[in-house]
C-alpha cells in the first residue's frame, strides 16, 4: 500500500510539472503493468510485430484491434471516453517505445 501511495504522490508531482496528459499516461501505463499483466519483458517477448502500435491506433479510432488480443479488453476500451482512449493509446505507445529502447541499436 505504501508503494502505491508513493506512486500516486509521484503522479501528482508529474501532473504539476508536465500536465494532465503525461500524468494520466503514466498512471495508465502503471495500471497496464500492475493490473493487466503487461511488462517490458512481456512486451519485448510477445509484441514484436507492431501489436502495441496497432492497439494504440485502435484506441484512436484509426486501426483494428490486434489479432489474438482479448476482446473483453477491447470492449472496455470502446466504452471509454475520448480522453480515456487517448490516454490508453499514449500508454501503449510508451510501451512500444520502451520495448524498442530495450533492444540493441534502437536507442
Amino acid at each position: 500500500m505504501e508503494s502505491e501511495n508513493n506512486i500516486y504522490s509521484l503522479l501528482k508531482e508529474v501532473r504539476n510539472v508536465f500536465g494532465t496528459g503525461v500524468a494520466n499516461t503514466a498512471h495508465e501505463r502503471y495500471e497496464q503493468i500492475t493490473k493487466h499483466g503487461f511488462s517490458l519483458q512481456k512486451d519485448a517477448k510477445y509484441y514484436q510485430k507492431g501489436e502495441l502500435v496497432e492497439a494504440a491506433r485502435f484506441c484512436l479510432g484509426i486501426g483494428n484491434w490486434p489479432k489474438g488480443w482479448n476482446k473483453v479488453f477491447m470492449d472496455k476500451i470502446i466504452s471509454k471516453s475520448d480522453f480515456e482512449r487517448y490516454t490508453i493509446a499514449a500508454a501503449f505507445l510508451c510501451a512500444e517505445m520502451d520495448r524498442l529502447s530495450s533492444t540493441p541499436n534502437n536507442f
